[in-house]
C-alpha cells in the first residue's frame, strides 16, 4: 500500500494501540521495507522497545511519539483542555484546536517533518 500510493509519510493508527510485541515487529518491518517513507505513530504502549522512545533507534524513518510524555522520551504528546495555555516548549496542534483533521500533514507538517529533531506536541481534548 505504501509503495503503491507512493506515500512520503504514513501515520500508523488514527485510533488504536500496539497490543503486543509481535504487532510492533510487523509495523517496524513495514517501515524497514519502505525507507522512502517516513512513518509516525502516537502510542503509550509498553511493547515498544525503549530505544524508540528515547530516540536512539537506528530506524530513522520511524518516529514514535509518546502519548504519556515520559521524561525519558524524545518525542512527546500531551492532551490539554481548550482553555489551557500551551505547555512551555510544546507546539499546539492546529488540527485539534480547529477540529479540522484535514490539515494534519497537509498544511501542518510538524509531527511528520523528519528535519525536526524533537517533537513536543499538545493536542486539545476533543471529548
Amino acid at each position: 500500500l505504501v509503495k503503491k500510493y507512493k506515500f512520503a509519510q504514513f501515520r500508523y493508527h488514527a485510533d488504536g494501540e500496539v497490543y503486543d510485541q509481535f504487532y510492533f515487529k510487523a509495523l517496524e518491518s513495514i517501515a524497514k521495507r519502505n525507507p522512502q517513507c517516513f512513518f509516525v505513530m502516537y502510542t503509550r504502549s509498553k511493547f515498544i522497545p525503549v530505544d524508540y522512545y528515547t530516540g536512539k533507534s537506528k530506524q530513522s524513518n520511524f518516529r514514535i511519539i509518546d502519548s504519556l510524555a515520559r521524561k525519558t522520551s524524545k518525542h512527546k504528546a500531551v492532551i490539554i483542555e481548550k482553555t489551557d495555555k500551551t505547555p512551555e516548549g510544546y507546539f499546539r496542534c492546529p488540527a485539534a484546536s480547529k477540529k479540522d483533521t484535514g490539515i494534519c500533514a497537509k498544511t501542518c507538517n510538524y509531527c511528520y517533518d523528519s528535519a525536526i529533531e524533537i517533537i513536543s506536541v499538545a493536542f486539545e481534548n476533543h471529548q
